[in-house]
């Protein structure tokens, strides 16, 4: 073997590997961070008035850390004790996150514990995201979302 196929072949084993390298950045990628008890000041109703009061939310922070834009359409719960499975989902038009951008969609905890029946601080819970091409994006693995959730979808 020649010396000029040895260096043919290991040129083409770099450029593979930095092809795949790119393949793997260019993926859609997010992260949903699951914050439940999250309390938000209403400063609107603090206008001459000393008390603020503070409400608490479950908050489902969606952050794009990919390098393609994604547009998410719909963000929402899974929980093992819903019947259904989905205990809570919001639909958002035309929310789009560049690189590094962060959206937020929110419920009071109030809310989800009264009509639902559920205990917030349970973690039998997963935040789910879904973008324009019907992508589905979960906050957990797979392994983690068949313990917590005891379902594969």
């Amino acid at each position: 073997m020649s010396i000029i196929a040895i260096i043919g072949i290991s040129i083409s084993v770099i450029l593979v590997i930095i092809r795949i390298y790119d393949f793997i950045k260019d993926k859609y990628r997010i992260k949903i961070k699951l914050r439940p008890r999250n309390l938000i000041h209403i400063p609107a109703y603090s206008i001459g008035s000393k008390n603020i009061p503070e409400i608490e939310y479950f908050v489902i922070s969606i952050t794009n850390i990919g390098r393609e834009p994604i547009t998410i359409i719909n963000a929402g719960l899974l929980a093992r004790d819903i019947r259904g499975g989905i205990l809570f989902t919001e639909s958002i038009a035309n929310s789009k996150l560049l690189t590094s951008d962060c959206i937020d969609f929110k419920i009071e905890t109030k809310e989800l514990e009264e009509e639902k029946k559920v205990n917030i601080d349970n973690n039998k819970y997963v935040g789910y995201a879904i973008d324009s091409a019907g992508r589905v994006y979960f906050s957990h693995n797979f392994i983690k979302r068949i313990i917590r959730i005891r379902r594969i979808k």
